[in-house]
């Protein structure tokens, strides 16, 4: 019958126009080889008593995970223990793969 309800619907695939939008900064540089740059991605895991939190730094080329952390709070100490990890791999970001 393809009946619908009279009102506004939500739009959720606007972006708020007071919202900063930065830049990607990799658009003129992109990576080519494993280790040109690392990102990093925080997520949740629901629990049975609640939510952990899983902070991993990824290369962005080979997508390598280069170090983790799992914590049940989401804080700076997590982020920076990730980055440890990653370090104490032997592997480091190159700092100056744009060639300027």
């Amino acid at each position: 019958m393809n009946l619908q309800a009279i009102y506004p619907k939500k739009n959720l695939s606007k972006r708020r126009q007071q919202d900063a939008v930065y830049p990607y900064l990799l658009k003129d540089y992109p990576p080519q080889k494993p280790h040109d740059v690392w990102c990093v991605d925080i997520t949740y895991i629901k629990t049975a008593k609640g939510f952990i939190y899983l902070t991993a730094l990824i290369d962005v080329v080979s997508r390598f995970v280069m170090g983790f952390n799992v914590s049940t709070c989401l804080d700076t100490e997590s982020c920076l223990l990730a980055l440890e990890m990653a370090i104490n791999s032997g592997y480091k970001p190159n700092t100056n793969f744009r060639n300027d």
